[in-house]
Parts: C-alpha cells; sequence; structure tokens
C-alpha cells in the first residue's frame, strides 16, 4: 500500500504525459474529462450503466495508484461479458461462456467493425500504406492480405480476459491503454443495446 500521506498525491508515472512543447502538463482534471467523454448509450440497463461507471471511476483513480488502470483494463472484457449474457441470456440459468456469447453475438451480425471509432483510423493508415505500396513496389489489390476484423476479436477478446482472469505477473498498462479499452468496451456494449 501507498503510505497515507501520499494517498491522494498524484502517482508519479501520471506526470510525465502532456503537451511538452506547450508547457503543459495532464492533470486529474484531464484524465477526468477524457474518461467522462465514454458514454454507454441510453438503451444500456442500468446494471450495465453500473457498473461501468465503477471502471470509470477506477480508471480516473489511476491519477493516485496507477496500477489501477490495468485493473480497468482487464475489467473492460468483464464489462463486455456482462454486456453481451444480459442482452443474449434466455434464461437465468443460461451458463455459457463468454467466448459462446460473443460467437453469436457475431452471427447475429449485432456487433460491426462501424461501431468502433478506432476503425475509421486503422482504415486510414491501410489506404495509405495501400497507396505506397502500389506506388514503391507495383503491388496490385489482389495481392494484398484481407482481415477480418470481427474474426480478429472473437479470438482477442476472450484470450485477453482470461490472460487477465488468470495472471502470473501483474499488468501495468498505461492511461491512454487503459482509456481505450474502456472506450472500446462502451462502444461495443452500445452495439449490444442500439
Amino acid at each position: 500500500m501507498k503510505p497515507f500521506e501520499e494517498v491522494l498525491k498524484p502517482d508519479p508515472r501520471n506526470l510525465y504525459y502532456g503537451d511538452l512543447a506547450c508547457g503543459t502538463r495532464i492533470t486529474v482534471r484531464h484524465r477526468y474529462a477524457e474518461l467522462s467523454g465514454v458514454a454507454l448509450g441510453p438503451n444500456v440497463p442500468v446494471p450495465i450503466k453500473d457498473y461501468f461507471g465503477t471502471l470509470q471511476d477506477l480508471c480516473l483513480y489511476g491519477w493516485y495508484a496507477y496500477e489501477f488502470y490495468g485493473v480497468a483494463f482487464f475489467l473492460s472484457f468483464t464489462a463486455i461479458e456482462m454486456g453481451l449474457k444480459i442482452r443474449l441470456s434466455k434464461s437465468p440459468n443460461d451458463k455459457r461462456m463468454l467466448h459462446e456469447l460473443l460467437q453469436e453475438a457475431l452471427k447475429k451480425k449485432l456487433i460491426s467493425p462501424r461501431g468502433f471509432t478506432h476503425i475509421r483510423g486503422i482504415r486510414q493508415t491501410a489506404a495509405r500504406d495501400l497507396r505506397r505500396m502500389r506506388r514503391f513496389e507495383g503491388l496490385r489489390k489482389s495481392q494484398l492480405p484481407k482481415s477480418d476484423y470481427l474474426a480478429i476479436l472473437q479470438k482477442a477478446i476472450p484470450r485477453l480476459r482470461n490472460a487477465y482472469a488468470h495472471p502470473t505477473a501483474q499488468a501495468i498498462h498505461l492511461p491512454h491503454e487503459a482509456i481505450f479499452s474502456l472506450r472500446f468496451a462502451a462502444e461495443f456494449i452500445n452495439q449490444l443495446f442500439p
């Protein structure tokens, strides 16, 4: 534990972030504003919203205990699992696991790559890289490998959740990684409850 006198002091690792060119530093107020911009939609059930609010608070308190970012990162995947269970469970006795629920959600087309804001950046980067490859390497469109984002998610989400649920070491994440995982979870859950 931190010494009591340091409980309300920022973890020094948080003080490295900011725009050094402008001489500004990130503060807990900046972190709060960033996290409050990650929101669940109006149709998301209250139990999920309550759980997600706790995750946002946990990520915010990473300002004081840096290790909380890793916990928030992990719990964002449990929020996805909670959303899937509430959306897809047929009865209170439904014992399906994350992988099965995720598979059903994808089969029913409840999740789309278009529902994730970070996909736009990925597509822009891929298009830029494609233009470069075509120009410099003479690559034709048919030679490009195709990726299926949803198939990647189907494998990655359970693996990430399981890796954190059954740890062999403490995971430390950067603030932006934790915030990204919360944003990803919110966008995933929002697609389940449009």
